[in-house]
């Protein structure tokens, strides 16, 4: 299942290597991560779980936004696009304080220029809607752990904070809303490409989490991530527009440049600010998107092991079982 995986996650991020730099990323990065995926299931047995996540997905792209022009990370975010992710994951811990996480997300992001306070952007007049399929591989550091949540000394509760990042491989198929209807839009080739863009591309997990174990089986948690992309185009909009001769269909062209059918408003730029050459995007910053989420997870306990976790327990009368193991002293 795991190799499976690997290859499914290795063909798509190949599409997406078009220069040297990701190639470079490829071999000193991707083909390592990849290699510890695959062999921790072997150091590690006894520090599987397998679960589901569910949240919120929101994106930082060209179109809409707030009243001011461009800003970095989540300053750009507008809440009431916030949409629906879901997905599934593997762990394995190496040690105590690295794991290693395979995962699948679908996720819905969307952006409308009518809902930014930006007279410019509202002019433009855009929106999208996108369904990402993301396959992701990431390494998790616990940089703390507490194995008795209150103190109690029954220690059915532990406790893990920890950081991550990792690299993923994305499906993108970007969507606009005409009368009612979701039109594809990459075949089109709005800005007046030569050749459509990749429905593929790279994108870089970071972001931080926490889950607690109860009774050694059961674990819940949330997780905060971001994720960069190599791409400008998960919203369609890049550089500038493009004159209708360059744009191959009559769709394409009502879909490139939707000012006209605001009219003439005193506040907002007038028409031929958006005419062929004037700018559309911002081509110097790619895409990015973001994941709030909750996690459910099962842990799947393999050979027997030692009870380790609660080797500096305060003596309060409780008695410390221990079962032999292959593998040696391991905290759960």
């Amino acid at each position: 299942m795991v190799i499976l995986f690997v290859i499914s996650i290795s063909r798509l991020i190949t599409q997406a290597v078009i220069n040297q730099k990701l190639k470079l990323v490829m071999k000193k990065i991707i083909v390592p991560l990849l290699i510890l995926l695959v062999a921790s299931p072997v150091f590690a047995q006894y520090q599987k779980d397998i679960g589901i996540t569910i949240g919120g997905s929101n994106s930082l792209t060209d179109m809409g936004g707030d009243a001011l022009n461009r800003r970095d990370f989540i300053w750009d975010m507008k809440l009431n696009q916030t949409s629906l992710a879901a997905g599934a994951f593997y762990r394995t811990k190496i040690n105590d304080n690295i794991g290693i996480k395979g995962s699948m997300h679908w996720a819905r992001i969307k952006g409308d220029d009518a809902l930014s306070s930006n007279p410019g952007r509202r002019g433009r007049n855009l929106n999208f809607r996108n369904d990402l399929v993301e396959l992701g591989a990431t390494a998790e550091y616990y940089f703390y752990q507490t194995y008795d949540v209150g103190g109690y000394g029954r220690y059915l509760v532990e406790f893990r904070p920890y950081v991550f990042g990792g690299i993923a491989g994305v499906y993108s198929n970007p969507k606009a809303e005409l009368d009612g209807e979701y039109i594809p839009l990459r075949k089109l080739k709005t800005e007046g490409q030569s050749k459509a863009y990749s429905p593929v591309t790279v994108a870089l997990p970071t972001g931080l989490g926490f889950y607690f174990t109860y009774a050694k089986r059961y674990r819940f948690g949330m997780e905060f991530g971001y994720r960069h992309t190599f791409s400008d185009y998960l919203d369609d909009v890049s550089t500038s527009y493009a004159a209708d001769a360059a744009i191959d269909s009559e769709l394409g062209q009502l879909l490139a440049n939707r000012r006209p059918e605001l009219g003439n408003q005193a506040d907002l730029p007038a028409e031929n600010n958006y005419d062929a050459g004037e700018k559309r995007g911002d081509a110097t910053h790619n895409d990015s998107y973001l994941f709030s989420e909750f996690s459910f997870s099962y842990v799947l306990r393999g050979n027997p092991y030692y009870h380790t976790w609660i080797k500096n327990a305060p003596r309060r009368g409780i008695r410390v079982v221990r079962a032999k193991s292959k593998l040696g002293r391991t905290p759960f």
